[in-house]
């Protein structure tokens, strides 16, 4: 009959290919893993009914590069779009004096520096305000476009890697609470 032919032909192609072994091999893996689609379903749909939970809440966070903040404003959007809630976007990295009101840059430094080293400390500080009048800028976009509150916490002098620095992003995040 041609289709018992067109079948062996087949077969015959396959094993010469890749070898029936393979075939049989292949086959048995994935019937071995046929339990674990529906275990991954039920997780899948758990996960689904918790966030979407009327409890739970989304916390973004950011930097306050103006990129960042329309990526983090389009991602807030986008949970509202799907019914996920939202409750607060976290700007890290904020310019200290964007937080709290910078000092004003002198037009001179301190005597006891020399003409070009009072200069260079004028310029630096100009470029810190301007640093930080940019990044109050793009907080205050950041709440506006996206209607949630905003949190700053500053840049601070080393990288938060042990529950020292922790505790002081904690001070910034919990203003109210007493943090160990």
């Amino acid at each position: 009959e041609p289709r018992t032919i067109v079948g062996r032909t087949f077969v015959r192609i396959l094993d010469s290919a890749v070898g029936l072994q393979f075939l049989r091999d292949l086959s048995e893996f994935f019937l071995a893993f046929e339990g674990l689609f529906d275990s991954f379903r039920e997780t899948a749909t758990g996960m689904e009914a918790l966030l979407r939970d009327p409890g739970t809440f989304f916390v973004l966070v950011t930097t306050p590069a103006v990129s960042r903040i329309e990526e983090g404003t389009a991602f807030s959007q986008a949970l509202r779009d799907r019914s996920f809630q939202a409750a607060a976007i976290i700007v890290n990295r904020v310019h200290p004096w964007a937080i709290q009101p910078p000092p004003p840059v002198a037009r001179r430094p301190a005597s006891g520096f020399s003409a070009a080293v009072a200069d260079e400390l004028t310029a630096l500080a100009r470029r810190d305000r301007a640093r930080a009048l940019k990044d109050v800028r793009h907080l205050r976009q950041s709440t506006r476009t996206s209607g949630l509150p905003t949190i700053s916490v500053p840049e601070l002098e080393t990288d938060v890697h042990d529950l020292k620095s922790l505790a002081e992003v904690a001070r910034w995040l919990y203003p109210d609470k007493a943090v160990a």
